[in-house]
Order: structure tokens, then sequence, then C-alpha cells
């Protein structure tokens, strides 16, 4: 394979790592080379386990693996066992994961074994960080890790090349490449970027829908949303970006002469409060930020190697992944309620304010032969079915849990399943999002001008595939 001409370099991180720069590790335009204190880890860690690799049993060097693990293996027969391991691992099924997915899990491998905990084999190392540089990945399917031992399943298929070419090098070359947690924080942080812009869509539309009620936003004012003596930063900023992103809305949208605010005492809760909802959706999503790159910073593996010599633990049981996993589900869940009500709001005469019923073209100010069926009506009807769907895929995964691998599993974070779940739900929110922004801004053109262009008409809806640029922006 030949190598990717990259545009950027990118030296790995031997310390923290930002946002960031765990987000580019998925670029193909992007390529690392390791820190020079990651080679001196590694190498000291390879030291180390070859010192301590006969004093005591060692899991995964000579014992079998998981529920097998009373069964002795000969540790000069380390060569035959690792690629057995990766052999019989190699048996996942199902889509696979996108190629940023792949090459960030790999490169976040990367910088786990270069915290020098591992006792990976040097060359073995070198090669996996030159080999996260190839252009064309292995296909890696998305179904067989359970995010209990790693993702046992999933890095044996994005690995399999190496073991081709003459890996292991040495006798943990195996294990500790499959005994992570990195795919599955690769895929993690692909779903928090992917929350992330749902949540400033939800913003944008939220700010447009107001707009095109021709309502008097008082909820929306920061001033009269934070007071008291604890400082809610939060709900200052959404409130913040809700009042600007609606000034700048009613500058593209202004009033026609016969419009008047429209504002009830009591609007309904989808836009009063709005800024309390959004506010929870974006702690949710921080919260769920740091625990994605908390786990993709450290280390994930059994045992690890010390001076003292091999520690077994549990350090690759994704609990805490499994939570920001759950934690960005139900906020895109929430986020789409929220919009699916709003909508509501839009194609109801009795809560539109006096817009037309579906946003129907021809009933304000157009000639009677314009009348017909370019209205909204089934618009809204696609996206309850859509967040019907989403409710029930928004199992937590505490609820998915159930003993495997012979009981040696016997309680599970079932992060991966979590994950696959979310991965599906993309498309399903990425309709909701395009349909309640197609709705909002053809609302604002009929509050406007009482009628919509035709990048606003049903036709235009009809042709948009789900994550396009929109016409009707």
């Amino acid at each position: 394979m030949s190598a990717v001409t990259s545009i950027r370099e990118l030296q790995l991180s031997a310390g923290k790592l930002s946002w960031s720069s765990v987000v580019r590790l998925g670029s193909a335009e992007t390529s690392v080379f390791a820190h020079p204190l990651q080679r001196k880890r590694v190498q000291e860690s390879y030291d180390r386990l070859e010192k301590h690799i006969h004093n005591s049993p060692v899991y995964g060097l000579n014992t079998h693996f998981g529920h097998n693990v009373l069964e002795t293996a000969q540790s000069q027969h380390w060569e035959s066992h690792q690629n057995g391991l990766m052999e019989f691992l190699s048996v996942g099924k199902g889509k696979p994961l996108e190629s940023e997915v792949v090459r960030r899990g790999i490169r976040l491998q990367c910088q786990k074994l270069g915290l020098g905990l591992s006792g990976i084999h040097p060359k073995s190392f070198d090669a996996l960080v030159s080999f996260s540089n190839e252009e064309k990945l292995p296909t890696v399917p998305c179904l067989g890790s359970l995010g209990a031992s790693g993702d046992l399943i999933s890095m044996s298929h994005a690995l399999q090349p190496l073991f081709k070419r003459g890996l292991p090098y040495g006798p943990r070359d195996g294990l500790a490449l499959v005994n992570t947690n990195s795919m599955m924080c690769s895929l993690a942080v692909h779903l928090t970027n992917f929350t992330e812009r749902f949540l400033q869509e939800a913003i944008e539309i939220t700010a447009r829908n107001a707009v095109a009620l021709a309502i008097d936003s008082q909820a929306f004012e920061p001033s009269l949303l934070v007071s008291g003596t604890h400082e809610d930063r939060n709900l200052l900023e959404i409130s913040q970006v809700l009042r600007q992103s609606e000034k700048r809305i009613r500058e593209n949208f202004p009033l026609s002469s016969t419009e008047e605010e429209a504002s009830a005492l009591q609007e309904r809760y989808s836009i009063r409060c709005a800024p309390q909802i959004l506010t929870a959706a974006k702690e949710n999503l921080d919260d769920a930020r740091k625990r994605v790159l908390s786990e993709a910073e450290n280390i994930a593996d059994n045992p690890v190697v010390t001076d003292s010599g091999f520690h077994h633990g549990g350090r690759f049981f994704t609990a805490r992944l499994a939570v920001a996993v759950d934690l960005l589900s139900d906020t895109c869940l929430r986020i789409a309620d929220l919009l699916d009500r709003q909508i509501h709001l839009i194609v109801t005469p009795e809560l539109s304010h006096g817009l037309p019923p579906n946003l129907k073209r021809g009933t304000r100010g157009v000639h009677q032969s314009h009348i017909g069926v370019d209205h909204v009506k089934g618009v809204h009807q696609l996206v309850s079915a859509c967040l019907q769907q989403l409710r029930g895929t928004n199992l937590p995964s505490s609820l998915m849990s159930a003993p495997a691998e012979s009981y040696n599993q016997d309680v599970l974070p079932a992060t991966m399943s979590k994950l696959n779940i979310f991965a599906e739900s993309k498309l399903l929110l990425q309709v909701v999002s395009d349909a309640a922004h197609f709705v909002a801004t053809r609302a604002c053109a009929m509050r406007s001008k009482g009628e919509f262009s035709v990048s606003s008409s049903l036709e235009a809806w009809k042709n948009h595939t789900p994550g396009t640029p929109r016409a009707w922006e």
C-alpha cells in the first residue's frame, strides 16, 4: 500500500491530548509520527517485559485467554499464541466502520502504547504508527465488541495486515493491540462531533421558529434568564446565541407592514423553555466529551507492566465510555423532540399566530390557481415517524448487559452496541434537523413576504438528500 500524500504532519502527543488533536487523528490528510519520548517509553516497557516475563504467571503470555485462563501456554511458543489470538478474533460481521473512525482508532492505540505500559515490541510500535498513515486501511465490521475486554474483534480486523507482514515481534504484540478501547473511543469522538453539530443546528432552527411565529421572544433574553448569586454560564451562552441568531434572521426576514408581533402571554414550552432545554443538552454534551477524551488518552490494557512487574486488572472495561454514549443519545433525542414540537406550532393555525395551515402555498395573497398540494403536512409526519423510531432506539446501555464468554465477562458495559445503535440513528437525526430547518425557513419567508421561494417548495424538499447542502438556506 502507498503512503498518504499528506498536507499536514502531526506529532503524536507524549502528554495530555486536546479534543482538536483527537479529532485530527481521523484525517487521512494528516500524517502522524511518534514523539521521541513515546519511543523511549516503549523501549523501556519492552525491556521490563523481558525482565519479568519468567517471574510469575502472566495472563495472555503463558496462559490462554478469557475464560480459558487456567489453561497454560508455553512461553516459548508466544508467536503462534499471539497469531492464534488474532485469528480466532477476526470473525466480525456487519456494516464497516467509517474510514475516519478506523484511522483514528489505530492512531489512538499508538497513543496508548506510547504511554509505555503494554510491553509491546518497539518494532511493532513503529510499524503501527507507519501503518496508520497508509492511504487504504482494512475494512472493519461494526459488530463483535462487547466493550468489556476492549475492542478485541474490531482491532483484530483493523490490524490483520500487520500480522501478515511480520508481526508479532514480541510476546505481547497481539493482546496489547486488541485489549484496548481505541476503536470505541474513535467512534465516540465521531458521534460526539455529530451531536455538537446537531445541537448547533437546533439553536439556529429555534431562532428561526421564533421569527416565524413573530413573537417577542423575551424568553431568550439573557438578562432575564441569568440572575442570583450563581452565574449560570451555560444558560447565558445559549441564550446569547439564540438572541443573536434571532436578530440576524429578523434582518433577513423582516416583518411586512401588515404584520405585528403576535406573542401570546405564555408561549408553548417548546419555544419559551427552549434555552433551558438546549442548555441541558449542551451540559450533557460537555460531560460526554470529557469522558470520551479521558478514555481516549488513558491506558486500556491488561495486564500492564511496570518496574515492579506485571499487574492484572480491568482497565479495558469501558463503563465510563458507555455512560458518555448514553448522554449523547439522550441529548439528541431531547433535541429531536423539541424540534418536532416546534414544527407542530408552525403548522397549526391556532398556535402559529396566523401562518397558513401546514404552510400551504397560495393561502396568503397568492392567486387561487396556485393552491395545490405544496404544503408540509407530510414533512411533519416524516419527522414524527423519525422521532418514534429514535425513541425505540434510546435504550440505556445499562439495560443491554448480559453475561458473555462463558460468564468470564459476567457484567458488560455494552459500549460498542450502544455506539452502533446511536450511529444508526444519525440518519434519523439528520432528517429531523433538515426537515425542521426546511419548515422554519419556509415559515419565516411566509411571515415576511406572504410566500416563499422555489428553494422552499415541497419539490425542493423531495429532491434533498439528508446531510447535503440545503437549497433553502
